[in-house]
């Protein structure tokens, strides 16, 4: 889902802090005749449902925010695939067309080869996510990968429907586009 039909999905997460958050008051109510044991649960229950909902939507937030927020004159290099890009120019390119993301989130795969994106700063930190053509709307879709080689867990960040031609212009061609 892209834009706000996406959005409307993050709201799955909310719906869910507001029924652990019933169950939670519930369990500590004092008039509820629950056994201590069946309380602490209810509470353990709630407090890792509700972190776990809370930082989902925080890690995706917050990766949706720096790919629009980007900034020429912060980075030195962009990274896509093997080609690397630190005129000033291209980045200014590659950031303009980053503010135009959306928000995004797959409920089916549908995108073609993934390419390492890297942004690396003045500062020298590295921000890395995977970019890849999507094959049900034209355009591409930016996501991030956590983890280490023994699993991967897939994070949503954005749909862009510019960036393929941008790259294109570039010479980086993303697979699945031509």
């Amino acid at each position: 889902m892209i834009g706000a039909g996406a959005m409307g999905f993050m709201l799955f997460p909310i719906f869910g802090l507001v029924l652990l958050t019933l169950l939670f008051v519930s369990a500590i109510r004092p008039r509820a005749r629950w056994s201590l044991f069946k309380r602490a649960c209810v509470i353990v229950i709630c407090v890792v449902g509700a972190t776990y909902l809370v930082s989902d939507v925080g890690f995706h937030a917050a990766d949706f925010s720096r790919i629009r927020n980007l900034r020429q004159e912060d980075l030195a290099q962009v990274r896509i695939g093997e080609h690397v890009l630190t005129s000033p120019q291209d980045i200014a390119a590659i950031c303009s067309t980053l503010r135009k993301t959306e928000w995004f989130e797959s409920q089916h795969g549908g995108w073609a080869e993934e390419l390492p994106l890297t942004f690396k700063t003045t500062t020298g930190r590295e921000y890395s996510y995977r970019v890849a053509y999507y094959r049900v709307h034209p355009g591409a879709v930016i996501l991030h990968r956590v983890g280490g080689p023994g699993g991967y867990m897939l994070g949503d960040v954005g749909f862009n429907a510019h960036l393929p031609d941008v790259l294109s212009r570039m010479g980086i061609s993303l697979p699945g586009s031509a």
